[in-house]
């Protein structure tokens, strides 16, 4: 494992080590899921030193930083841990993906149900299921949280209940993605982009078909990033092509 500089891409330093996840902190910490053991590492960015160790019952599938959480998934389970790496709390479920907004977060469990929990205490606040063929991506902001299934993009308030239903004209294959403040992207089958707002699930924007078939998306209030079915990674520029 290693770290560049950001604007020269000068190596930094290099650890002896493999990892299956990594997150970053605001605060200059790095936290490493190691790959064949069931520890999660807080590495210093600056000098690469370990800092904290933490070991788990199984190896972590995903981190998260969450305010001042880090929030681990396991194949078995969902914890989070202070900055000291003491455990703040553990949830005994099988858990896909996450996605956190205010002091809440919400987790699809295998069994394909969405879930609410307090990020303070893992308490369960509300949850419904969301069916069969939901996407494992969940984006959340702005008192909502957003699934895709099937052909549609579904926005639930903070409660739980359904606040905007957007039905797109083919099957949605990648997102809900987070692209900048109160916006949101989805792309279909056909690599068609779709910016949509989060608050109201109105149509912002649609991009030409991308030249592979997507299977995740991120992004910024410029730019969406994908990865394509082959590995590849692109982005779409939203100044230039709106």
């Amino acid at each position: 494992m290693s770290a560049v500089d950001p604007m020269s891409l000068r190596p930094l330093w290099t650890l002896d080590l493999g990892a299956r996840a990594v997150c970053c902190s605001a605060a200059g910490d790095v936290f490493v899921a190691c790959n064949d053991t069931p520890e999660v590492l807080r590495i210093d960015a600056r000098s690469g030193t370990v800092v904290a160790t933490s070991t788990l019952a199984l190896c972590a599938e995903a981190l998260q930083v969450i305010g001042d959480a880090l929030v681990i998934i396991t194949g078995a389970e969902v914890l989070a841990l202070e900055k000291s790496f003491d455990t703040r709390w553990v949830r005994a479920e099988p858990v896909c993906s996450a996605t956190a907004s205010n002091d809440s977060l919400f987790v699809l469990t295998r069994d394909t149900a969405l879930t609410r929990l307090d990020l303070r205490n893992g308490s369960v606040l509300w949850s419904r299921r969301v069916g069969r063929h939901i996407l494992p991506q969940l984006a959340a902001a702005e008192d909502r949280v957003v699934y895709a299934v099937e052909s549609v993009v579904v926005g639930l308030s903070g409660a739980g209940a359904v606040c905007w239903v957007h039905s797109a004209p083919r099957r949605i294959v990648a997102g809900p993605g987070a692209c900048g403040a109160g916006a949101l992207a989805v792309a279909d089958r056909t690599g068609i982009v779709r910016v949509l707002g989060i608050a109201d699930g109105k149509h912002v924007a649609s991009y030409s078909a991308l030249p592979v078939r997507p299977i995740a998306l991120t992004g910024s209030p410029s730019t969406v990033v994908g990865i394509g079915a082959d590995g590849d990674v692109w982005g779409i520029d939203l100044v230039t092509q709106a």
